[in-house]
């Protein structure tokens, strides 16, 4: 079987994901113990609360485009790996910027909130590499598994929608 170059950079993608994702947290621990204990708590209470509002609406967004996966036939494999290769890019660039508002409120938490959110992210990524795993099989999946594979990727999805509303109560 000769693997495509799409898959070999999607794999390559997601390894540095998990590279990038398994470093960041420590370093999100350290950082935080050194620096922004200065900030100005009355904006830090302002942009929380528009980005929890945000966080509900990246959830919906996801949310529409999973449920619009479900539809996608076989012959439309392509198309729904295409949005599925986006969402998971986009699960991506709002998991970073949770761990970026972890770093900088870092100093602001309670030791008890500190954890939470670790445990949120940590939880976070876990889920996201699961629906990964489910990506590169839809990719490739043939017209037998197709319905399995689409089916395993949106399961994947719920349990990450989960596990980001779980992640929204950390960071309100």
């Amino acid at each position: 079987m000769k693997i495509s170059h799409r898959f070999r950079q999607s794999a390559a993608k997601a390894a540095c994901f998990v590279a990038r994702s398994a470093v960041l947290l420590p370093v999100v621990m350290i950082i935080g113990a050194m620096v922004y204990a200065d900030q100005a708590r009355a904006a830090d209470q302002d942009e929380s609360t528009a980005d929890a509002s945000s966080l509900d609406d990246v959830q919906e967004q996801w949310s529409e485009a999973i449920d619009s996966l479900k539809g996608y036939t076989i012959n439309q494999r392509d198309a729904a790996a295409e949005e599925a290769g986006a969402a998971l890019e986009d699960i991506d660039e709002q998991i970073e910027v949770l761990q970026q508002r972890t770093v900088d409120e870092w100093a602001d938490l309670s030791v008890e909130a500190r954890e939470a959110r670790l445990q949120a992210l940590h939880e976070l990524v876990e889920q996201r590499e699961e629906m990964a795993k489910w990506y590169v099989d839809m990719k490739e999946s043939s017209e037998q598994a197709w319905v399995e594979v689409r089916a395993g990727f949106v399961d994947a999805y719920d349990v990450l929608e989960d596990a980001w509303a779980d992640a929204a109560r950390q960071f309100e």
